[in-house]
């Protein structure tokens, strides 16, 4: 319980009206409503490299909470667009969710499909793994 539904709860006990199972309920859901909102306020305010990451998840935002899914370490590290490392997993991951890998399109696919959620897991763990074991085993390295 947030520290604001229990000052709710408390000024209605002392007033005389205890709430009920029902009215609880109905203060958590606004209080939760409340939060998301100045949650999605703050993140509307720039914030510098990191804002592409916030204006791609911003139009799905309701969508993406929605989602019963965990975001992992490795999610939030991925190169969707660029690195020609990882093209093969690129591949993959385009037959899944389509050309555009653009952070805005990927989110909208994330947020709408379980299949498109799995589908940028597993090619962030792919990747992820093969970074972390290209530094826990350099293969040579030039003096």
């Amino acid at each position: 319980m947030t520290a604001e539904i229990f000052f709710e709860i408390r000024g209605l006990r002392q007033s005389g009206h205890p709430p009920n199972d029902e009215t609880v309920e109905v203060l958590r859901t606004r209080a939760s409503r409340r939060a998301l909102r100045r949650w999605r306020d703050r993140l509307q305010e720039p914030r510098g490299a990191r804002q592409r990451v916030v204006n791609a998840i911003l139009p799905s935002f309701r969508a993406w909470l929605q989602r019963k899914t965990r975001v992992t370490y490795r999610l939030t590290q991925h190169t969707l667009e660029e690195c020609p490392a990882w093209q093969t997993e690129r591949q993959i991951l385009v037959q899944n969710i389509g050309p555009d890998l653009s952070p805005e399109t990927v989110v909208a696919a994330m947020a709408r499909s379980g299949e498109a959620w799995d589908s940028v897991v597993a090619f962030c763990d792919r990747v992820m793994l093969a970074k972390e074991d290209a530094e826990r085993h350099p293969r040579h390295r030039e003096s």
